[in-house]
């Protein structure tokens, strides 16, 4: 029996592990990149949409004339804790 086969087999299963190892890392690497971005623009658009609440908070206190300066100072500090 010569070893040549056995040894062929046993290199090409290495390579095909390897290749296979290789191309599962990056497309987990691919993955993460996906899903990092994916978190950025929820965590914007979470900030972006608390800063368009606060700001039309805001835009009602300034309209609202019964209000003492004491208590517009509070609802505004109370409307931009948000943010």
């Amino acid at each position: 029996m010569t070893w040549l086969p056995l040894l062929g087999t046993l290199l090409g299963a290495v390579i095909a592990l390897g290749s296979a190892l290789l191309v599962e890392r990056r497309r987990e690497r691919r993955q993460d990149v996906i899903d990092h971005r994916k978190a950025k623009q929820d965590v914007y658009a979470r900030y972006l949409s608390a800063h368009a609440e606060c700001r039309t908070q805001l835009r009602i206190l300034s309209l609202d004339s019964d209000l003492s300066d004491e208590e517009r100072g509070r609802r505004a500090f109370t409307a931009y804790a948000a943010c």
